[in-house]
């Protein structure tokens, strides 16, 4: 447990980590703690790749769409051609995505996402299946039930 933990479980009342009694303060305290640890592995993931929270959706998008142009794409992000143009440099260069000149017409170049995008996606998607499969392992159908719709009605 971090230093971090122990003093925000102090602060919330928490002396002894070890015998939780789970009340409001505890729960939040864990909720806080669960959001905290994904946001760290997210950015260590991001840090990784070279990569930007925007770059993700740039990312995401061309995992939809397939090819797009260059234009194409500034105009979805609503992003300047010179900030499109170093933003697909840096994935580019990150081996996530890949440029393709149009073979009717030298001034278009298309944008597609390249296999390592791909598996960059894949990535980050299995953060979150990883964390929802440790917290539903100890869990019956019913509880598994009853945090899905609470879940369901914070996110509303």
């Amino acid at each position: 447990m971090s230093l971090i933990s122990v003093k925000t479980m102090e602060q919330n009342g928490v002396n002894n980590p070890a015998v939780l009694e789970i009340n409001a303060g505890t729960l939040e305290w864990q909720i806080r703690e669960f959001v905290i640890l994904m946001n760290q592995k997210r950015e260590s993931l991001l840090r990784v790749h070279g990569i930007t929270e925007a770059d993700i959706e740039i990312i995401r998008y061309l995992n939809v769409n397939e090819v797009k142009k260059m234009k194409d794409l500034g105009d979805a992000f609503s992003l300047k051609f010179s900030t499109l143009t170093s933003t697909v440099d840096r994935l580019e260069n990150n081996r996530l995505v890949k440029r393709k000149s149009s073979k009717d017409d030298r001034r278009v170049v298309f944008v597609v996402i390249a296999p390592r995008g791909r598996s960059f996606l894949q990535e980050l998607a299995n953060l979150y299946v990883d964390a929802t499969q440790k917290i539903k392992q100890n869990m019956t159908a019913e509880q598994e039930k009853s945090l899905f719709n609470s879940l369901s009605e914070v996110t509303k």
